[in-house]
């Protein structure tokens, strides 16, 4: 009889399935160019439930994964669209504070793009919005 908690996990975990992989299986005694041609398929079960620290890791790895393009936002691109949030929902001095924290956190997240991207089109992006912070900054300072 199955308690209410394995039913419970039952119900909210993903069904197992099973993938073919295929594995070197070189036989004893065999020539390496032998070994080489033989494969095998080893049957494994394979859950289709991700843990938050691997969806973090393949978010942060972009997609695609030959040439990302977008990936999860970082930190302080999270920072950013928050400050972001916030100013749009209020006024007086906490809306230029976090006008503030949001040009602060997508200036250093055009700053690592910039000087990290994985590719060309990610470090356009990153020197397109330092530019665009560069330029906000200045209308703000009536430069």
């Amino acid at each position: 009889m199955l308690s209410a908690t394995d039913n419970y996990r039952a119900a909210i975990e993903l069904p197992r399935r099973r993938l073919a992989r295929p594995v070197q299986s070189p036989r004893p005694g065999a020539s390496p160019r032998a070994a080489q041609s033989l494969t095998a398929v080893r049957l494994e079960w394979v859950t289709a439930r991700l843990a938050l620290r691997d969806r973090w890791r393949r978010g942060q790895r972009g997609w695609p994964a030959s040439f990302p393009l977008a990936q999860f936002p970082n930190a302080p691109l999270l920072v950013a669209l928050g400050s972001w949030l916030v100013a749009a929902s209020t006024d007086g001095s906490i809306h230029r504070y976090a006008r503030a924290a949001f040009y602060a956190g997508l200036a250093a997240w055009a700053w690592t793009e910039l000087a990290g991207g994985v590719n060309w089109v990610r470090r356009a992006l990153g020197c397109a919005g330092l530019v665009y912070v560069v330029i906000k900054i200045g209308a703000a300072l009536r430069a």
